[in-house]
């Protein structure tokens, strides 16, 4: 399984939007990927990584408010 992210400041000078090939398959850019389960993108700001880990905390909050129920005693 790969993925290709480029990582630079020189975007004019380097051609970023070319795949790479090999005998059996090419690996096209992607503008995330997911490296040990944090999610990083070319221009290494975290803004997608943020939004991925404020879904996860809203599905599990709303998870625990069900189960928490609406009455109490």
């Amino acid at each position: 399984k790969f993925q290709l992210t480029h990582h630079t400041r020189y975007r004019r000078r380097i051609n970023t939007s070319q795949p790479i090939r090999t005998a059996d398959m090419e690996i096209a850019q992607k503008d995330t990927c997911k490296y040990l389960g944090i999610i990083m993108d070319k221009e290494l700001n975290w803004k997608q990584h943020v939004q991925e880990i404020k879904t996860r905390a809203t599905k599990a909050t709303g998870a625990l408010a069900s189960l928490a129920g609406s009455t109490w005693g």
